[in-house]
């Protein structure tokens, strides 16, 4: 790719590189990986292996020596006539990108500062995208699915994997726009891509969906019955691949885990406990904790169990909170979860009572039985 590159370095250190693409669905690289047997926390990448899921501690965080805490990332648009497929020109996508910048950068108990610096030069060379120091968001006639590309480098000094670029690719919507997708729905849509691409840039894996509950409902003409999912929230996680240009409070604890404002760590608590069907653990299901706030409950903040039902969710403000556990599906973002064993046949539960977090410290000894049945 040609065109003015950033001005951080971005030292070469360890054996080799990694790159991490996850375009609509998960990388083969992704899927193949294995799961570790430690507590796992939320949806991040490791930092050591190709974990799917690990708690912050050990979670893949951009190198310091190219996005420190306090700086700023730079990103670019690559020009190219295949944008005028969908825009009048390579300037209408600028206005987009920014919303779903300043979307993250909102998020105020996370180190969020990037910006678009503009448009760069078409690239010349084959593979568009290559580890080349820039981030930058270019259009893909090859895809009708977006995808972001991590690029991971070994830190020789402390021999983990850490982020050092970031790709976005916007899918080929031509058929989308001769079915009559208006431009202001495009636009939309791009914000909802946009938005969720930079999450899994940040280091985010894909998230589960809140809570719902389940109802029969007829079809039109009465003939068909079918069970119906209404979510208990009306927004959905940006990261629960929802198409949303807004973030619940599992994003923002997500990121601010990755990339934590000065302070505000100390002052969150987690829970730890264990999911139990059957006097055993149950693997790579989720609890939700819920917020108690004058009576009302906010919105959740999640973690995935571990391969022995074992969870930790960190981030959490100080306060009492309801728990509540669901297995995964089998959406096709969950596929590896699924395929290394986690149970889909699981009903929710719910612990009621409230189990309160205090700040710098961790409710452990947490247990939530589980019972089989789930249609």
């Amino acid at each position: 790719m040609d065109g003015e590159g950033r001005s951080a370095s971005r030292p070469r250190s360890g054996p080799g590189l990694r790159r991490l693409a996850l375009a609509g669905a998960a990388a083969a690289a992704l899927a193949a990986a294995p799961l570790g047997s430690r507590v796992e926390a939320y949806l991040l990448y490791d930092s050591g292996a190709l974990d799917f899921i690990v708690p912050a501690s050990e979670a893949l965080r951009w190198s310091p020596d190219v996005w420190a805490p306090g700086s700023t990332l730079d990103w670019e648009i690559e020009d190219g006539e295949a944008w005028s497929l969908l825009f009048d020109s390579v300037e209408d996508v600028a206005p987009i990108l920014e919303t779903a910048l300043a979307v993250w950068a909102g998020v105020e108990t996370a180190d969020i500062r990037w910006r678009l610096r503009g448009i760069a030069a078409a690239s010349a060379a084959e593979s568009s995208g290559a580890q080349d120091s820039r981030n930058r968001l270019y259009f893909n006639p090859d895809h009708w699915f977006s995808g972001a590309a991590l690029w991971w480098e070994r830190n020789g000094s402390t021999g983990v994997w850490e982020i050092t670029e970031c790709d976005l690719a916007f899918p080929d919507w031509v058929q989308w726009v001769e079915d009559g997708l208006d431009a202001e729905d495009l636009r939309r849509y791009a914000a909802f891509e946009f938005t969720e691409e930079l999450g899994h840039c940040l280091g985010l894996g894909w998230a589960v969906d809140f809570p719902s509950s389940r109802r029969l409902r007829l079809s039109r003409n009465g003939d068909d019955a079918r069970w119906r999912a209404s979510a208990v929230w009306p927004s959905q996680p940006a990261m629960s691949r929802w198409w949303s240009d807004s973030l619940t409070e599992d994003d923002r604890t997500g990121a601010s885990l990755l990339r934590p404002r000065a302070g505000w760590l100390g002052g969150t608590g987690s829970l730890s406990g264990v999911l139990e069907s059957e006097e055993e653990g149950v693997p790579y299901a989720h609890v939700y904790a819920l917020r108690l706030v004058e009576g009302e409950v906010r919105d959740p903040v999640g973690a995935f169990t571990n391969a022995d039902g074992e969870f930790l969710i960190e981030g959490l403000p100080p306060g009492d909170y309801l728990l509540w556990a669901l297995p995964v599906r089998s959406f096709w973002h969950h596929v590896p979860l699924v395929e290394s064993g986690a149970a889909t046949d699981l009903k929710d539960a719910v612990i009621a009572h409230p189990t309160p977090v205090e700040a710098g410290a961790t409710t452990r000894g947490i247990v939530i039985p589980m019972r089989r049945g789930r249609e």
